[in-house]
């Protein structure tokens, strides 16, 4: 993986670190993968409206239909890359090394839920499929059971939007600036 970034880095003229997302732009940029065959995104719609609602940009990608430059230098763009499991997520080593990574899985049990460390880097979240959307009458399956290539994902909305805004970069200093602002001043 390492070196297909830095082929592809070499190539299009990019440094080769990525640059720190925060401060680079002011609102946060959510790249969110959308893949067009399996493993889709079922309420993507109510994600990119709510991630509208809070003053954040969201792009919708599908990558197989992208050149790899082009793949590059979309994510290295984004200060959070959010996408199903699966390989289009390797490109989280391509974003500034402070982005947020969030990978979804369309089962509602993860690697983590089990007590599984499971980190790709400094800022990334495994979050799951909402378990009364998926499997209300059941416990935790047994691990990739249920994240299978068949099932359409369901985002849990409300998991992402928190996430985004305590992890992504620019959100979470758009968060702090807004507490230290709300803070009474000391006599």
């Amino acid at each position: 993986v390492e070196n297909m970034v830095a082929t592809a880095h070499r190539r299009l003229g990019l440094p080769k670190r990525p640059s720190h997302a925060e401060g680079k732009w002011a609102r946060p940029r959510v790249t969110i993968v959308h893949r067009l065959g399996n493993r889709r995104l079922a309420n993507l719609q109510f994600l990119t409206l709510a991630l509208h609602d809070l003053d954040m940009d969201a792009t919708v990608v599908a990558l197989e239909c992208m050149p790899l430059e082009a793949q590059v230098v979309l994510v290295s763009n984004s200060s959070t890359l959010l996408g199903v499991h699966g390989a289009g997520m390797t490109l989280g080593h391509v974003t500034p090394w402070d982005a947020l990574v969030i990978e979804l899985r369309s089962g509602p049990c993860t690697e983590e839920a089990r007590g599984i460390p499971y980190q790709m880097r400094k800022r990334n979240k495994i979050l799951p499929a909402v378990k009364a959307a998926v499997l209300p009458h059941k416990g935790c399956p047994q691990p990739w059971k249920y994240n299978s290539r068949l099932y359409d994902v369901v985002i849990d909305v409300a998991a992402v939007l928190d996430t985004v805004q305590r992890l992504d970069p620019i959100a979470a200093a758009r968060r702090g600036a807004a507490r230290r602002a709300r803070r009474p001043l000391s006599p």
